[in-house]
C-alpha cells in the first residue's frame, strides 16, 4: 500500500493495479497493544494451546486473524482525496 500511495503522489494521480476491483482483501493491525489486533490472536492461540483449549489438530493448526477488509479500488479512491 505504501508503495501505491508514493506512486500515486509521484505521478499526481491516483490509481490501483490489476482489473479485478471487487477483490476484498482482509486487513489485520499487527501492532502491539492495539485493540484488535495480531498481537491479540497470537496471545489467545498460545493461552489456548497452553491449557489444552484450542484445538491444533494433527499436523498443527491454522488461525486466520482479520479486522478490516478493503478492495483496491477503493484503496485508490481514497488516495485520491
Amino acid at each position: 500500500m505504501v508503495n501505491l500511495a508514493r506512486a500515486s503522489a509521484a505521478r499526481k494521480k491516483a490509481g490501483y493495479v490489476g482489473k479485478r476491483n471487487d477483490t476484498i482483501w482482509a486487513n489485520v493491525n499487527i501492532k502491539a497493544f492495539t485493540f484488535n489486533d495480531l498481537a491479540d490472536l497470537y496471545l489467545v492461540v498460545l493461552n489456548g494451546l497452553l491449557n489444552g483449549t484450542a484445538d491444533h489438530g494433527k499436523h498443527g493448526g491454522w488461525y486466520f486473524g482479520t479486522v478490516y477488509e478493503h478492495t483496491w479500488v477503493k484503496v485508490g479512491h481514497l488516495l485520491a482525496k
